[in-house]
């Protein structure tokens, strides 16, 4: 062996040796894995206009100059979120427009937030090994699955930005914090109000203990109340509406036209249901409830959780993108408390003798993934490795559609056809719906064509109102033309009795 290879050799195995490398190669491993099932997921259309095709639609439409315009919405997505940070993707976006492109930056995104938090737990006097498994235990996160594999949503940057901004804070390196406030205000309106109540509290705890403010905290509470204000002012102007959509998803809160007492009665119910239990288990248990150890840092987790076992709508309840925001505070505030055991011995409540706790840590962390693996449902559940016969059928019926076309489609066709032509979602505000030039139908989706007073069939004088002829017909996907004349014409009309004897 020539001594430049015996040189290479000895320095690519001094660079795989080396904790900065380990810790990125785990996020790599990470980012890799997650972007392999979150295509997985897709390509076999089980992903939606909500919430992965209005971000598709928003940057291809900005990249035009129509600022994150999408036609589900029926307007900017700023009416509905402040979400900036979609800005930040354009570059991106431009060289690979594909809907792919966003799941991938998702999966990159989280593992960029698992070496951060390998970083700070490291700034807290954390051993190599302690701290790498504190980023394994991130990405087994039940938390983060719901994330990472629910589509795409803008809020998943809160977990690398509230990392960075920490770290800045921690060491007191003002550019560090600089980058990550702004970044995270920048991510959605949810995070701007949770900073702003952090930063508050944050003031009156300092004061009362030290009279002194940290100008730090003063600067996050100032900053988060002008971008909230920005942010109903500009939906505000986005909508046309005094009330924008932004503000009217406190309907989610509302226990309906019924007594205070009722309401308080029903506000418990909501609390203590069998949903809010289980996403109260997947907050804390898995960490081993370590990080109320850590009451100032986990504020924003509870606030955040506190929200979503109160609210009447279920759906929020669910492991998807409403916990972003919980999960940088939950796992600071647990390698904070980690940290707090390893600088002092406990005493065992039995027999009140000293113990190594830092011999302690690794095993555990080895516990708590353990923990975090029983309990967490699995990522790979609903993923399919291969299309079946009925995703093929869509992929056909899909390639049938000229680029550029307008054409009307179901939730989950939706952001594989939002990239190449005018997509409409089939109760979206948009009157372009009622006749665009194709339609998609599949039977075997039915739900995404019925109105929610139908509980069978298919709306279609609702929905449509142009007559059209069926252009194709492959395992209960129906492509439909206006107007069709050609050989392949099946049916003359959008006559419905001749549609459902074609779904038999």
């Amino acid at each position: 062996m020539s001594q430049r290879l015996k040189q290479a050799c000895y320095l690519l195995l001094r660079i795989a040796r080396s904790s900065t490398f380990q810790a990125i190669g785990l996020a790599v491993v990470y980012a890799v894995i997650a972007s392999l099932i979150s295509l997985s997921k897709h390509w076999t259309y089980n992903t939606y206009a909500f919430d992965l095709g209005i971000f598709v639609q928003s940057l291809q439409s900005t990249l035009h100059g129509d600022l994150l315009y999408n036609s589900v919405e029926g307007m900017s997505h700023f009416g509905y979120h402040f979400q900036p940070i979609l800005f930040l993707l354009t570059p991106v976006f431009w060289l690979a427009p594909h809907a792919e492109t966003l799941l991938i930056v998702q999966s990159i995104t989280i593992a960029l937030g698992g070496y951060l938090l390998y970083r700070f737990a490291r700034i807290q006097q954390m051993g190599h090994g302690t701290a790498l498994l504190v980023e394994v235990l991130l990405f087994l996160s039940p938390l983060v699955h719901g994330v990472n594999f629910h589509d795409f949503h803008p809020v998943v940057f809160v977990v690398p930005t509230v990392l960075l901004m920490l770290i800045g804070l921690t060491q007191k390196r003002w550019g560090i914090f600089g980058i990550g406030l702004p970044l995270s205000l920048m991510t959605k309106e949810d995070v701007v109000a949770a900073l702003a109540v952090f930063g508050a509290v944050m003031l009156m705890v300092q004061y009362k203990n030290q009279r002194n403010i940290d100008k730090a905290y003063l600067v996050m509470f100032l900053s988060s109340l002008g971008v909230g204000i920005l942010a109903i002012l500009l939906a505000r102007s986005v909508s046309g509406s005094d009330i924008p959509p932004m503000l009217t998803y406190i309907d989610r809160w509302s226990y309906g036209d019924v007594s205070f007492g009722n309401s308080v009665v029903e506000s418990f119910h909501r609390l203590f249901s069998e949903d809010s239990i289980r996403l109260l288990r997947y907050y804390f248990v898995p960490l081993a409830f370590m990080p109320l150890l850590s009451p100032a840092l986990v504020l924003p987790a509870l606030l955040n959780l506190g929200r979503d076992m109160f609210v009447s709508a279920e759906g929020q309840k669910q492991l998807s993108q409403y916990p972003a925001l919980a999960i940088p505070f939950l796992f600071a505030a647990t390698v904070v408390a980690l940290r707090r055991i390893q600088d002092r011995a406990i005493r065992c409540p039995r027999s009140l003798k000293r113990i190594n706790a830092t011999k302690t840590l690794p095993l555990l962390l080895i516990a708590m993934i353990v923990l975090t693996v029983v309990i967490a449902p699995s990522p790979l559940r609903g993923v399919k490795v291969n299309p079946d016969t009925h995703d093929q059928a869509i992929n056909s019926v899909i390639a049938l559609i000229p680029k550029g076309a307008s054409v009307t489609v179901s939730n989950h066709i939706f952001p594989h056809v939002c990239t190449t032509t005018v997509a409409y979602s089939p109760f979206s505000p948009v009157e372009g719906r009622l006749n665009p030039q194709y339609v998609v139908i599949d039977l075997h989706n039915k739900s995404h064509y019925t109105h929610s007073s139908e509980e069978h069939g298919i709306d279609w004088e609702g929905i449509f109102e142009t007559e059209y002829g069926i252009m194709a017909h492959i395992d209960g996907v129906v492509l439909l033309k206006r107007p069709y004349t050609g050989p392949l014409v099946l049916g003359d009309s959008l006559d419905t009795d001749r549609i459902t004897i074609d779904s038999d």
